[in-house]
């Protein structure tokens, strides 16, 4: 018999120390492992840097985008310069030239204008669009034609405003003078020819002989030129020289009335102010004020117009036998006009036209022609319908027992002022004594009940 115990019928366990599982790892795999994970770190920063740089790089293209549409406004206020060359005909010697052709906002264009002559180019300017071209005389020539073409054959419309540069042809003559001096007994001194340019800025021979004051034009005492002066010769001139001890300075002067104070009413609801009887003490100059001469009492030295002059020599005998003429006219002095607008168009009458107006007809005048020569109440302006009339003489700037100086300087002045219906301006008819027409009418004042005792 097997003395061995009986057990259940669960087999019974065996408590067994089982010894750590230890996994053996290389080294290499370690390392791999992080190489891995820093590669992949990397590429984040990789991928995270270039979205930074897209955003950046959006942001500026949307902040510069915004920079160029402001700059745009500013820019188109700006000139834009193109350099277009000129075309030149196969003919024209000269350089290649170019223009400045200037558009700006408000697409003002200008445009050159060239002259040629003999085939030559001898002018050039340059006008807005929308103007038109002028005339221009070359230095030294007169009378001349001008052309559209090379050949001569189309003559030239100014009244055409240009499109693009242009060129104008001219066909001048030159200009070809003589400037001949004689002393007083007629005999010739001196013969000078004078040629294109030369005619221009001509200085005036002088005379060596003694008391010799200056040149006339037509053989009297009225100087024209004198010794050193420089004029420009247009025509054939036979200059005679005056002598004598003086000369003597006439001028035309218009002298306008002193503004005088505006007169005020005072209506029956405003109250007139009160007249104030003031001693103002103030102490007198120890001498009296001299008293204004004759020669000085016009009182023109700050509103006048000088609106001729001429100057006359005299001899010893003239100045001792000398009185002032009694018209100014005897000294060879015009008598200054002035302009007064009217409504429509007279006889008489001429219409203001712009300065730049080159042709200016029997029944126009320009605006400077009319400037400074009306009454003050009246400012010219182009379109104007305006008379001319004649101012009156009133006299001369100096005494009646007047002397010239054969030792200084002589002026004397013939006084003339407006006359006195046009210096001021013409009243206005009105009807029913109410030019606006617009006036309330006066209320009547209430009627008061008469109370009977």
């Amino acid at each position: 018999m097997n003395d061995k115990k009986k057990t259940s019928g669960r087999p019974k366990t065996r408590s067994v120390h089982k010894e750590p599982v230890v996994r053996e790892v290389k080294v290499s795999e370690v390392t791999t492992n992080n190489n891995e994970k820093d590669e992949d770190k990397k590429l984040i920063i990789v991928i995270a840097v270039a979205i930074l740089i897209i955003i950046g790089t959006i942001i500026g293209l949307l902040v510069g985008c915004q920079k160029e549409e402001d700059n745009g406004t500013v820019e188109e206020n700006k000139t834009d310069d193109v350099v277009v060359p000129i075309t030149k005909d196969d003919d024209e010697d000269a350089a290649e030239d170019t223009v400045v052709r200037t558009t700006t906002s408000s697409t003002t264009t200008k445009y050159q204008i060239t002259y040629i002559l003999n085939g030559e180019k001898v002018y050039t300017a340059n006008i807005a669009e929308g103007k038109n071209i002028k005339k221009h005389t070359p230095s030294g020539y007169e009378k001349c034609s001008y052309y559209a073409d090379s050949e001569h054959t189309q003559k030239f419309d100014f009244s055409v405003k240009p499109t693009d540069d242009t060129k104008v042809y001219l066909v001048c003559s030159l200009k070809e003078y003589s400037v001949t001096y004689k002393d007083k007994d007629g005999t010739q001194i001196d013969k000078v020819d004078l040629k294109g340019k030369d005619t221009e800025d001509y200085t005036v021979e002088g005379n060596g002989n003694e008391n010799f004051l200056g040149w006339s034009k037509n053989g009297n005492s009225t100087i024209a030129y004198k010794a050193g002066q420089k004029i420009d010769v247009n025509s054939d001139l036979t200059l005679t020289a005056v002598y004598g001890a003086t000369t003597v300075v006439y001028k035309s002067i218009v002298v306008k009335p002193p503004k005088q104070e505006m007169e005020v009413t005072y209506g029956d609801d405003v109250e007139e102010p009160p007249v104030v009887d003031e001693v103002i003490d103030e102490e007198l100059p120890e001498e009296p004020l001299e008293e204004p001469s004759e020669a000085n009492n016009w009182g023109y030295s700050s509103n006048v117009r000088v609106d001729n002059m001429v100057e006359i020599g005299y001899t010893q005998e003239e100045v001792d036998n000398y009185t002032l003429p009694s018209d100014p006219s005897e000294v060879g002095l015009e008598t200054p006009t002035y302009f007064v607008p009217v409504d429509g168009q007279t006889d008489t009458s001429r219409v203001i036209v712009s300065d730049d107006t080159e042709e200016v007809g029997d029944r126009q005048i320009r605006l400077g022609d009319v400037e400074g020569r009306t009454p003050d109440w009246y400012n010219p302006a182009i379109d104007d319908n305006v008379e001319e009339k004649d101012c009156e003489f009133q006299g001369w700037s100096e005494p009646a027992d007047y002397k010239p100086s054969t030792s200084g300087d002589n002026n004397v002045d013939a006084i003339y002022t407006i006359p006195e219906e046009d210096q001021e301006p013409p009243k206005q008819e009105s009807s029913n004594n109410n030019s606006s027409g617009n006036e309330a009418p006066q209320e009547e004042a209430p009627a008061v009940a008469e109370t009977v005792e």
